[in-house]
């Protein structure tokens, strides 16, 4: 199908219904090269921002079935217009267009990805790739998972037996792809359109990593959205900093995010209108110098006041979840439309 199909196939947005994340939910990330996480009281996650006496309490995440509260967005009933390569799907306003892949070649573009990043501790040479058992993770990403064709990305998590350099086996295989060196950013908007796996056991996202070189809390990482595929019911939006926005918005700028109430800024268990893994749809973070919003198919449904402050890369994975593994023999697919990423203008704030 050509990408001009595909855009325009695209699936209506649905109303979006949230609840707060359990601080047990998101698994805490073990990394490799990069410096220890930061233990309980210093950043760990939920990070604090206020004396817990202040601030609402931090409620578990619902039981399947369990009804949600009441939607803070308002209901759309019209489907979303084909996304534009120049301008992101979400947040309005100038913006420069700074990296991108629309994935129309044969192949994945080396000058635009990798295929390691110190977020995962078990590196390897031969065969090339990573993998991260201390994460919950049961899968090797290696490049052979990422496979371009028809103007897409597919990220095929599968059973298989890899050894890596380290000795450690591995029953799963999957990719993981990062855009260091080619793309990192320190404020902006990075969005992709994307159908998720079905089959249980798989464990996509879209997510940011520090830079190499950069030290920030929790590594920088902002999770557009992760997706355990055992229910299709939730996306996890996850702010893992712990810095506050290091500036107010510009007093006669006024972004739909500021209308969301912040309860905890470490993240939401955002239930969406539809099934993730039927149809493309949209999922967009916009980290700015106030604040992180989330945007899913052109509609701001959370903010958070925290952001990060130093260079990330955009990492984008479709892990194999150890929790829930998947049933023996089965394939999780994560198909990728684009992956395109904006910054503000130079000359931004402008009116």
């Amino acid at each position: 199908m050509s990408k001009l199909l595909k855009l325009a196939a695209a699936s209506m947005a649905g109303a979006a219904l949230c609840v707060l994340a359990s601080p047990t939910a998101v698994a805490v990330r073990q990394i490799g090269t990069a410096p220890p996480w930061p233990s309980p009281g210093s950043g760990s996650w939920p990070f604090p921002i206020t004396p817990l006496s202040s601030r609402p309490p931090f409620p578990s995440a619902p039981s399947p079935g369990a009804p949600a509260p009441a939607n803070p967005v308002a209901p759309s009933t019209t489907a979303p217009s084909p996304p534009s390569r120049t301008a992101p799907t979400g947040p309005t306003g100038r913006w420069d267009l700074k990296f991108a892949d629309e994935f129309d070649g044969t192949s994945l573009d080396r000058t635009r990805w990798s295929y390691q990043s110190d977020a995962e501790a078990d590196w390897s040479a031969n065969p090339l790739g990573t993998g991260n058992p201390g994460n919950q993770q049961l899968e090797f990403d290696q490049p052979a998972n990422c496979a371009v064709s028809g103007g897409a990305l597919d990220i095929t998590a599968r059973p298989d037996a890899v050894t890596s350099a380290s000795g450690k086996r591995y029953a799963w295989s999957s990719c993981m792809i990062n855009t260091s060196p080619s793309y990192a950013f320190t404020y902006g908007y990075t969005e992709v359109r994307a159908k998720l796996p079905a089959p249980k056991g798989f464990w996509p996202a879209l997510w940011t990593w520090s830079a190499p070189g950069v030290t920030l809390p929790a590594h920088g990482e902002t999770d557009a959205f992760e997706f355990y595929s055992d229910d299709h019911s939730r996306l996890y939006l996850s702010q893992h900093n712990a810095s506050r926005a290091q500036q107010e918005a510009p007093s006669w700028f006024t972004w739909p995010g500021a209308a969301l109430p912040d309860p905890n800024a470490a993240g939401v268990v955002h239930r969406p209108a539809f099934d993730p893994t039927a149809d493309f749809h949209t999922y967009g973070v916009d980290i700015e110098p106030w604040g992180t919003d989330w945007w899913i198919d052109g509609r701001v449904v959370h903010h958070s006041s925290r952001a990060s402050n130093r260079p990330v890369n955009v990492l984008l994975s479709n892990f194999v979840y150890s929790k829930v593994p998947p049933a023996p023999g089965s394939e999780g697919h994560l198909t990728v439309d684009y992956v395109r990423a904006w910054q503000r203008p130079a000359a931004f704030p402008v009116r």
